[in-house]
């Protein structure tokens, strides 16, 4: 495996390097799946939670037809769902916030295990 054009042989990934990348990818899958997830979720809950109260109003105060009185709940509360839930913008939303994190997340970790390299470089030409 050559990279560059000088025949110099591209380094292996390490094991923590390795472990980084697989989790990163998992993370820009489950994360912004997540995401969606309980936002629809609690979208699904407000609209159907809702629907219950319009649909017990209907029945106390019978002014108009039972079933028709339920259908226009229950039109209303799905429009008001499709407005809550989550679509492909939360999606890559997520993708994005998790991206951000991960590169923050890696350069800290970096600048640490850089920072420790050089002290202990330091340490070891001062004891010998």
């Amino acid at each position: 495996m050559f990279g560059s054009a000088g025949g110099e042989r591209m380094r292996k990934l390490g094991f923590w390097n390795r472990l980084a990348f697989v989790a990163f990818v998992l993370t820009i899958i489950a994360f912004p799946l997540w995401v969606v997830v309980q936002t629809n979720s609690d979208a699904g809950k407000f609209a159907h939670f809702s629907y219950s109260v319009c649909t017990q109003t209907a029945e106390e105060y019978p002014t108009k037809n039972i079933v028709a009185a339920d259908n226009d709940c229950m039109n209303k509360y799905e429009a008001q769902y499709a407005e809550g839930a989550a679509g492909w913008g939360t999606y890559f939303l997520g993708i994005g916030i998790a991206i951000i994190l991960f590169a923050i997340l890696y350069g800290f970790i970096w600048i640490v295990v850089a920072t420790s390299k050089w002290v202990w470089r330091g340490k070891a030409v001062s004891e010998s």
